[in-house]
């Protein structure tokens, strides 16, 4: 379609990420792998908390399996449509569609899978969260200005 150099930079490009798709999907299977090893061994000694969150990190993991899965798909889907093996008139967007959600694969993967203990997506925070924190900041010491009391948070670190 295009020139010799427009062919051969493409042609670059798509082994380029076509190997660090590869690698990023061996990367996720070992780390998934070493994640399941640790829970196996470790998972008497660990609180019901850690374990829960281990877990959960497991399942973004596996939803992070998607990245490479669809970059590969969009570079197959570049070279068909190449060679005209596809039509490209009505795939050209796929492709496009296809590396634009990788983008959003990570940050959706925690968001999903992973507790949000003050649940800034989802809404107002959860009741376990304010007893936490109210415990945290001691809430307890007044102050009087001009007739009325305020409650006054001391600042701290969790």
């Amino acid at each position: 379609m295009g020139g010799s150099v427009v062919d051969e930079s493409s042609l670059v490009i798509g082994l380029i990420l076509t190997v660090l798709s590869v690698l990023v999907f061996l990367g996720n299977l070992w780390i998934s792998n070493s994640l399941k090893k640790f829970l196996r061994m470790n998972k008497s000694r660990m609180s019901k908390n850690a374990i829960i969150l281990n877990c959960q990190l497991a399942k973004v993991l596996y939803f992070q399996f998607l990245i490479p899965i669809l970059t590969i798909s969009a570079i197959v889907i570049v070279v068909l449509m190449h060679y005209y093996i596809i039509d490209p008139y009505r795939t050209q967007a796929l492709s496009s569609i296809l590396l634009s959600s990788t983008l959003s694969i990570y940050p959706f993967g925690f968001i999903i899978f992973m507790p949000s203990y003050f649940n800034f997506c989802l809404g107002e925070p959860k009741r376990a969260t304010w007893r936490f924190l109210k415990s945290k900041l001691k809430c307890n010491s007044t102050v009087v200005v001009a007739q009325s009391t305020t409650v006054v948070y001391p600042l701290s670190t969790f």
